[in-house]
């Protein structure tokens, strides 16, 4: 429900120039309904311009009462997560069914169908990945999101790529900056698709999220973690169990492909949760774009691609050579002596 502290800011950004799009879009960041944000943006209920301000900052009002600016607790975590994945459930598994079924039944097949199947359920992943986060941020059904998700498949890849080189020079700087660092851009997937930020500037406001939170964070996502646990004892139990039994590969395929869907399914909608928490607790981050820290990421960026290619390098020049055998043989050459 739309109250006059939303009235107030929206009034405010379009007599500041913004556009509706960029309003909903940090309001939506921030917490708000699309619903109450369309409604706050129809011409006939924003009028002349009511400022909000705090001192000569503009604030984003937060969609929650209250000043809490401690994250929501582990539990009520959990509990949220749990109703809005009962909520989706039908349209992420579906997302994410699609890309790991065709992995599952490529596996199955074997030989060039495996090969195939990897290729385009790797592809598949970005779209679908994005689209959990529109089916879940925007309620978005499967089509919509899975539409949406197409049209940002270059930045998702290039946000990844992005993640990929930075938290390698993060690890080959002593293996502690990566783990920072994996914090950090936990979140860089729903600030592309929701805020809008691309590129850098992703995984900068994603940081810029968890920067004082960094420890309550790295529990939430230890403790995700170790619920899967149980999950992957049980396959391997089963894995036991169907070992002697006919047609066990495939039986073992199946149980693979379906448990790590209703992980991977969960886990995003528990980050999402989190994310969601963040924004409401730094709602004024949505409206701006990130600044600090982006030559330090840069510079990261370059020692990972540095540690890829010095990898190459070892792997090529020395270890491949013994690998076949085509090492200098020191007794055939004494012999020709």
């Amino acid at each position: 429900m739309i109250n006059q502290q939303l009235l107030g800011y929206v009034r405010q950004q379009l007599a500041a120039g913004v556009s509706k799009e960029e309003i909903s879009k940090s309001l939506i960041a921030a917490g708000w309904q699309a619903s109450d944000v369309n409604e706050a943006l129809n011409p006939t209920v924003t009028q002349p311009p009511s400022p909000l301000s705090n001192g000569d900052r503009t604030v984003i009002p937060s969609s929650q009462t209250g000043n809490n600016q401690e994250l929501t607790s582990i539990g009520q975590l959990f509990s949220d997560s749990f109703a809005l994945y009962k909520e989706h459930f039908l349209t992420l598994i579906v997302l994410i069914g699609i890309p790991y079924l065709l992995l599952g039944f490529g596996q199955i097949m074997g030989g060039m169908a495996q090969s195939l199947a990897y290729i385009l359920s790797l592809l598949l992943l970005f779209p679908a990945s994005v689209g959990v986060i529109y089916a879940l941020s925007k309620g978005d059904g499967i089509t919509q999101s899975f539409r949406a998700g197409f049209s940002l498949f270059f930045s998702v890849l290039w946000v990844a790529i992005l993640i990929f080189f930075v938290m390698t020079g993060g690890f080959g700087m002593l293996i502690v900056p990566g783990v920072i660092m994996s914090i950090w851009f936990s979140f860089s997937p729903f600030v592309l698709v929701i805020e809008g930020k691309r590129g850098l500037n992703a995984l900068l406001q994603s940081r810029e999220y968890v920067r004082g939170y960094w420890w309550d964070i790295c529990v939430r996502l230890f403790l995700i973690y170790i619920c899967t646990i149980p999950i992957y004892l049980l396959k391997v139990l089963l894995s036991v169990v169907f070992i002697t039994m006919p047609g066990e590969i495939t039986l073992l395929i199946i149980i693979n492909t379906i448990s790590t869907l209703l992980i991977n399914t969960f886990s995003a909608v528990y980050l999402y949760k989190i994310y969601q928490n963040l924004t409401t607790l730094k709602p004024a981050l949505a409206a701006r774009q990130p600044t600090s820290g982006r030559r330090f990421l840069v510079a990261s960026g370059i020692v990972g691609l540095l540690v890829l290619l010095a990898s190459f390098y070892y792997f090529f020049t020395f270890f491949m050579p013994s690998l076949i055998g085509n090492e200098p043989n020191v007794n055939s050459t004494t012999t020709q002596q």
